[in-house]
């Protein structure tokens, strides 16, 4: 729906933004005339600034499968006329005929590949990097505290089945580090991690949470249905629905190389 994209645009800012941001910075570290990759480009909220990292002897490739997030995404690209970013919707698949790569970005994304086709993408990946080229990406390993308890509350307060119904594969790092050896990576950067990040206030977390899982969660059942459930999650965790929230979750970013005898 629309409305999911718009509001994911809006408030992914607080979350997949601000850990991507410093992931960026201190890990990925691109340099002047990078060939980039931004898998699960989502609304396109990093594009422009991976254009602006590479600068214009770089090249900047944004694909995401969902159509409205598409939509947005090259929107913004053509309001800001950048000619060294391309968007698609799609698969890696579809990214090919621009590689090799520099570097493949894959920001809080890659959870939601199948867990029998997690290893396939990474050898798509892979193959799509120049020797020498990088591969970083971030995920969750688990959720915790409140934005477990209140994920779980629409499915009989079983965490398992809203995971299996948002559709999500998590993993620890370490399998993560086993799955990319196997696809021929060297790892070069790996930490698992409890997060936190700050929202402006329960509203924002609602409708944050709900267009990440694309309606798995329904805001409107938290304030229509179950609103009692829900108040007493935020006293349990001492937080005002007019106030900022942090929630937290335990966090996986990764940095592989492909090798570069390869």
């Amino acid at each position: 729906m629309t409305s999911h994209a718009s509001n994911y645009d809006r408030f992914s800012q607080y979350v997949q933004q601000f850990h991507g941001a410093d992931f960026l910075d201190n890990a990925v570290k691109l340099a002047s005339g990078d060939r980039v990759l931004d898998f699960g480009c989502g609304t396109g909220n990093w594009l422009i600034d991976l254009a602006r990292r590479v600068g214009s002897s770089g090249f900047v490739v944004g694909v995401d499968p969902d159509e409205d997030r598409i939509a947005i995404a090259k929107s913004r690209i053509n309001d800001h006329a950048h000619a060294n970013i391309q968007v698609h919707r799609g698969s890696i698949d579809e990214t090919a005929k621009f590689a090799p790569y520099d570097v493949v970005i894959a920001n809080h994304v890659i959870h939601w590949i199948p867990r029998e086709e997690q290893e396939k993408i990474l050898k798509g990946i892979y193959g799509q990097l120049k020797p020498g080229g990088k591969f970083g990406f971030t995920t969750a390993r688990v959720l915790m505290g409140y934005v477990r308890d209140v994920s779980a509350i629409q499915y009989k307060n079983s965490y398992d089945d809203f995971l299996t119904a948002v559709g999500w594969a998590l993993r620890p790092l370490s399998d993560w580090e086993k799955l990319l050896k196997n696809a021929g990576f060297e790892i070069v950067h790996g930490i698992e991690e409890e997060r936190g990040f700050l929202l402006p206030n329960y509203e924002a977390f609602l409708k944050w949470w709900e267009a990440t899982c694309l309606g798995c969660f329904s805001a409107a059942h938290v304030i229509e249905d179950r609103v009692g459930d829900y108040e007493r999650l935020l006293k349990k965790y001492g937080w005002k629905k007019d106030e900022p929230i942090n929630p937290s979750a335990i966090l996986i970013e990764v940095i592989a190389r492909k090798p570069k005898g390869d």
